[in-house]
């Protein structure tokens, strides 16, 4: 039997190419005029698959969304409580895979369980439709999206998939020599350009371990509106607990979707391009983040985000760095799905890194937009102050893919 440790590795950098002070991210191609970075305008390997039959494209994307909002609240409670910050689509990859993989079909426990109701046949060009649009919406405009997967074979075989459907989740295979720890760790690393150097830690694998399987999705973005940098003040941020913590406070009047729905208000700020944005949803209430994670579902989210209207916002944002290293084998119990199992595949770890980090802008093709983008009129903008714990969402537009989300306890 196949013994597999699965591993989703991510980075995601919120904002400019430009490194911050703290950040240890830099343009893999900058612009020399501008500083600006470039990107490959080559369409990634996935435009060219089959095109799916029709209906299978949208019944995926719902799948997907399923699988992000119900992983929420397991992978929260694993957090502690603490900062926290995943890639449901990036775990998507690994189990959409696994699933088009095995014989299986949608009323097998396990997919019933992952929410998946799309046939194992149409999924694998399904999910090649959607990294297309997601990979050519992400690489405009200055931003750069990679998504990539690896199959890291340790033993003698061949994965359980098939070279067909391999291409259309852009996985390559690879026979390791040598220490497979560092040939995977080295991989996850120039994907993301140093920032998880060390996605596989002692006890990940084991000896009866004979294929790994890791996905990355890095994703570098410049705002369309970037916050002054001159704008940012120390200010105080109320953790659940009431703790009064002194953290630089980000600040921005401009018009961005907005909603405040009963309990809680988002605000939507977009991404150069205006295809990519990260959603920011703050609870009324200091302590509401669990009431607001209990009522976080696939259907509710997509009702809140259509509420969004253009509204003169004044933003209060904290800088912030999250980083999590997540156990997903228990939140996938917690759905359903047998332990150490996948569709049949046995599972010797499920792990996910994920850094996410967010800052005013950091080139200067963002401070032109900056100074393009300031409100003209005299209006009375509306109070958006995030300085208490909320939780962020960072999706495709077009798409509605989310593929970042995370929860923000404590800024410092």
């Amino acid at each position: 039997m196949t013994k597999l440790t699965l591993c989703a590795s991510l980075a995601v950098l919120g904002l400019g190419c430009q490194t911050s002070p703290h950040s240890s991210v830099a343009c893999s191609a900058p612009n020399p005029s501008s500083g600006a970075c470039e990107t490959s305008a080559q369409p990634p390997a996935s435009c060219s698959a089959p095109i799916p039959v029709s209906g299978a494209v949208p019944t995926l994307e719902a799948d997907q969304g399923e699988l992000a909002t119900s992983l929420l609240a397991p992978l929260s409670q694993q957090a502690g409580g603490g900062n926290l910050a995943f890639s449901p689509f990036g775990v998507s990859a690994i189990v959409d895979w696994a699933y088009a993989s095995m014989p299986v079909s949608p009323t097998d426990p396990e997919a019933l369980a992952l929410g998946l109701t799309v046939s194992t046949v149409d999924a694998p060009a399904a999910f090649a439709d959607i990294d297309c649009r997601l990979v050519t919406d992400g690489q405009s405009d200055g931003n750069q999206l990679t998504v990539a997967n690896a199959i890291f074979l340790l033993a003698p075989g061949t994965p359980p998939s098939t070279s067909e459907v391999d291409a259309d989740f852009g996985m390559t295979v690879q026979t390791v020599q040598g220490d497979p720890v560092t040939v995977v760790n080295g991989w996850a690393s120039r994907q993301t350009n140093g920032l998880v150097p060390t996605l596989l830690q002692p006890g990940d694998l084991s000896g009866a371990t004979d294929q790994v399987d890791v996905d990355v999705v890095s994703f570098k973005g410049e705002w369309a509106s970037a916050f002054p940098a001159s704008a940012t003040q120390t200010g105080s941020f109320t953790t659940a607990a009431s703790t009064q913590l002194q953290v630089p406070l980000m600040a921005q009047t401009n018009q961005f979707g907005y909603a405040h729905p009963q309990g809680f208000a988002i605000v939507e700020l977009p991404y150069q391009g205006q295809q990519l944005a990260l959603d920011i949803v703050l609870p009324d209430a200091v302590s509401g983040l669990p009431q607001l994670r209990s009522s976080f579902t696939a259907q509710a989210f997509a009702g809140w985000v259509a509420g969004l209207s253009p509204t003169s916002v004044a933003v209060t944002l904290p800088r912030f760095t999250v980083q999590s290293r997540l156990d997903l084998e228990p939140a996938l119990v917690t759905l359903g799905v047998p332990a150490a199992d996948l569709f049949g595949l046995h599972v010797d770890s499920f792990v996910q890194q994920t850094v996410v980090e967010v800052d005013e802008s950091g080139t200067v093709a963002a401070a032109a937009t900056e100074l393009a983008t300031e409100p003209t009129a005299v209006i009375s903008p509306t109070a958006f102050e995030a300085t208490h714990p909320f939780l962020f969402v960072l999706r495709d537009l077009p798409t509605g893919t989310i593929l970042f989300v995370g929860e923000l306890s404590d800024p410092s």
